[in-house]
C-alpha cells in the first residue's frame, strides 16, 4: 500500500501508528471507508483527500486545514462548500457544477470534464498559480489571476481572448477552434498551440 502513495482507511483503527497519516483514500464501494466518513472520524494533520466512485459531492464535511482534494468519480451535481484551506483541487468527473466561490488560497485546479454540458468557471482567486481544464465544451471568457504561472486548456470549442499574464511561464492550448492573437509574456518558458483537440495530457 504504502509504495501507492496512500493508505486505505482501515488502518486508522490501529493504535500502533508511529507516523502521522496525510492522505485518505475513500471508495464509495467500500463500507468502512463510508464509515469514516459517516463518522467524520479524520486523523489529525490529515493534508489530502481522494474521493474514489461516487456519483455525488459527500454531504459531510471535510476538516477545513484541508490542503489537497482529489475526486475522481462518475461526479453529477454540485461540488458544494469546500474547506478553506484547501490548496489544491483535482476534478475528474463526467458532469460537475462548481461552487460561486473558490477557497481563496487555492494554489492548483485541475478540471477533467468529459461530459457534453458547458464547463462553467466562477472566479478565480489571486492566488491560482495552476489552472489545467480539459472538457469537450469550454468556451468561457477567462480572466487569469495575476500570478499564474501555468495555463493548459484542452477544449473542442474553445476560441477566446486570453490575456496572458506576466508570470505565465507555460502555456498549452488544444482546440479546434482557437484562432485568436496571443501577446505573450517575457516570462514564458513553453508553449504549445495545436489543434486538433486531444484528450492527452
Amino acid at each position: 500500500m504504502a509504495m501507492l502513495g496512500y493508505l486505505k482507511t482501515p488502518i486508522l483503527a490501529s493504535k500502533s501508528m508511529m507516523f502521522p497519516l496525510r492522505h485518505v483514500l475513500i471508495d464509495n464501494e467500500a463500507p468502512r471507508d463510508l464509515d469514516l466518513l459517516r463518522d467524520q472520524k479524520f486523523p489529525k494533520n490529515l493534508e489530502k483527500v481522494t474521493l474514489l466512485k461516487f456519483t455525488r459531492m459527500p454531504r459531510r464535511r471535510f476538516p477545513q486545514d484541508l490542503k489537497v482534494l482529489y475526486i475522481h468519480s462518475r461526479f453529477k451535481g454540485k461540488l458544494g462548500q469546500l474547506p478553506r484551506q484547501l490548496e489544491e483541487l483535482y476534478l475528474w468527473a463526467a458532469v460537475l457544477k462548481l461552487p460561486l466561490h473558490l477557497p481563496r488560497r487555492l494554489k492548483e485546479l485541475t478540471i477533467c470534464s468529459c461530459g457534453f454540458t458547458p464547463l462553467e468557471l466562477p472566479e478565480l482567486p489571486e492566488t491560482l498559480k495552476v489552472l489545467r481544464i480539459m472538457c469537450m465544451n469550454f468556451n468561457q471568457k477567462l480572466k487569469l489571476p495575476m500570478n499564474l504561472e501555468e495555463l493548459v486548456i484542452r477544449s473542442v470549442n474553445f476560441n477566446q481572448q486570453l490575456r496572458l499574464p506576466e508570470r505565465l511561464k507555460s502555456l498549452r492550448i488544444y482546440s479546434d477552434n482557437f484562432k485568436q492573437p496571443l501577446e505573450f509574456p517575457e516570462s514564458l518558458e513553453k508553449r504549445q498551440i495545436l489543434r486538433p483537440f486531444t484528450y492527452l495530457w
